[in-house]
């Protein structure tokens, strides 16, 4: 007979406690929530993944040559002894470099990419950011400038506000859903979608 105990599909604690991720709260505050208490026990990255990986590698690579620091680790403390928890991709003193790969151009920049780097220039003080987003297929690079809109900001941080007590209550019930097609690769899908 199998000891049922010693099968997990998620290893339990994943993260250091009281820590929510910007990247991960700004695209979906459910699976914010989830990775809170949960990490899937094993981690299969897609090939596009892989190509993000490889692609903001060598763009980072070229930026720090040029004089940015990269992998910038930035953080802010909020109430009940969290801290919101981020890594910008590349900055200097004037503004950020925040690295997108994607698979075809959208036209217009994901509201998700917007409030992650306003809430990174509402951390670091810095109001300029520029989003190089990258079309995995052709290497073809394109470039939007983001001014600093502390609405955007402010938003995530009313966010964060929620999955903190959706966290304490042990509820995401409340929580907004997914704002795009990733749902169908989301490790935590089966849990959220009978909510």
């Amino acid at each position: 007979m199998l000891d049922l105990s010693r099968i997990k599909l998620f290893e339990d604690t994943p993260r250091k406690p009281n820590e929510l991720h910007i990247s991960t709260l700004c695209y979906c505050p459910r699976k914010e929530f989830f990775s809170y208490f949960f990490k899937p026990a094993i981690q299969v990255l897609r090939d596009d993944v892989l190509a993000g990986k490889y692609i903001h590698r060598i763009i980072q690579d070229q930026l720090e040559q040029m004089g940015y620091k990269v992998e910038v680790e930035v953080s802010l403390d909020l109430k009940d002894n969290f801290k919101l928890v981020g890594r910008i991709d590349a900055a200097n003193p004037d503004h950020i470099v925040e690295i997108k790969t994607v698979r075809e151009l959208y036209s217009p920049v994901l509201i998700q990419w917007i409030l992650q780097v306003n809430t990174y220039m509402h951390i670091t003080g810095i109001k300029k950011a520029i989003l190089l987003i990258v079309e995995r297929q052709t290497g073809e690079i394109h470039q939007r400038e983001i001014e600093y809109d502390s609405n955007k900001a402010e938003e995530v941080l009313n966010l964060a506000e929620e999955v903190i007590k959706a966290i304490k209550m042990k509820d995401f019930s409340h929580l907004p859903k997914c704002q795009d097609n990733r749902c169908k690769y989301c490790s935590f899908e089966m849990f959220c979608r009978k909510a």
